[in-house]
């Protein structure tokens, strides 16, 4: 079962169960969790309870992680919610093609790809049409038959996508929610990944960046996306959704990009044309290396 087919397993759902699991038992039957997860309420002396289709999807979601191992791995220490959907991302960021799973990252490979494609972000919100299709179409000559996408798995995928931090509510009303890995970035800054490294070149900063979040430029599933789609990335430039991130936390100083000498060798960004960092050479996360 994927995570999708259960469009109410949300996330805090999912990490409602984990914590669950931590307190009482990590192996505690779904049956013995069901009154943990919805003890119910009284509305007019009438005890409500969630519906049992609900809190299925709960257990089916879960059970895609593991959460029994999680938990008993991290009982003494619980994860926060935040580093426990770094945990789920980690895990989703290292499947293959051919994981039911795999269809979570590489569906929003296909954004970032397509994005570059048609030179803008907007085409979100000018051709939702058949979207579902065009991404099942996109993942079909990378991985089998069972990949695909539909309605019903697209609404519960943007959620997961919120929660793992690679897109933010759009503010105007029935709009897809808009493209953002900004937060999901710095969360991997502060990982292994970027661990006791200060001052980095752009290349080095980059690789980094498509190892742990291969749906972004350079990685796995970006490269995958870009030969399906029949987009050549382009030398020495940045994608647009990567593009938009790395300014925005230079913005925000929870990185600093420079450029060096005459910028011979450097990084071209193709976010906010307006923004004071249009290239890069290095990367400084302001830490001692």
């Amino acid at each position: 079962m994927s995570i999708l087919s259960s469009p109410q397993g949300r996330p805090e759902r999912v990490y409602s169960l984990y914590r669950a699991r931590t307190v009482v038992s990590p192996e505690i039957t779904n049956v013995l969790m069901r009154p943990f997860l919805s003890p119910g309420f009284e509305s007019d002396g009438e005890t409500i309870i969630m519906k049992q289709e609900l809190l299925a999807d709960v257990f089916g979601a879960a059970q895609v992680f593991d959460l029994p191992e999680m938990a008993t791995q991290t009982r003494e220490f619980p994860l926060s919610y935040e580093n426990f959907l770094d945990r789920l991302h980690s895990k989703l960021a290292s499947l293959d093609a051919n994981h039911i799973e795999s269809v979570l990252l590489r569906s929003f490979a296909f954004f970032v790809v397509k994005s570059e494609r048609e030179g803008n972000t907007s085409w979100l919100d000018e051709n939702r049409q058949g979207i579902e299709d065009q991404i099942t179409s996109a993942l079909s000559s990378i991985s089998d038959d069972s990949i695909a996408m539909n309605s019903t798995k697209f609404t519960a995928w943007r959620k997961w996508m919120v929660a793992l931090g690679l897109m933010v509510p759009n503010p105007r009303a029935k709009s897809l929610e808009i493209l953002d890995v900004s937060g999901r970035l710095e969360r991997e800054l502060r990982g292994p990944s970027f661990e006791n490294v200060g001052v980095m070149s752009a290349k080095d900063f980059l690789g980094r960046v498509a190892r742990t979040m291969p749906y972004l430029d350079g990685g796995v599933m970006y490269n995958e996306l870009s030969q399906s789609l029949s987009v050549t990335p382009r030398q020495g430039v940045v994608s647009r959704v990567l593009s938009y991130a790395l300014q925005d936390l230079h913005t925000d100083r929870v990185l600093s990009l420079s450029l060096q000498g005459d910028g011979a060798g450097s990084y071209q960004l193709k976010g906010d044309d307006l923004h004071e960092r249009q290239s890069f050479m290095e990367v400084d996360l302001g830490r001692n290396s």
